[in-house]
């Protein structure tokens, strides 16, 4: 698969360990963007603004570095 994967995963989801988001954008190498939030858990991670806005990064400049703020 050549396409281009965003992997957004919460390091205090408790359903899916971080490590899992981790292994899976390895596997992918340089296709691919790790974005690793906080306090979000397994489900309200989806509503985010600062996901969705990472979200958006990606698709308009792909898994290259993010064009977002740094906090």
């Amino acid at each position: 698969m050549d396409a281009p994967l965003l992997v957004i995963h919460d390091a205090d989801d408790t359903r899916i360990g971080v490590e899992q988001g981790r292994r899976l954008s390895g596997a992918f190498g340089e296709r691919a963007r790790l974005v690793v939030t906080s306090g979000l858990g397994h489900r309200r991670i989806l509503g985010d603004p600062e996901v969705v806005r990472a979200a958006v990064d990606f698709v308009e400049h792909g898994p290259g570095a993010s064009h977002l703020p740094q906090h």
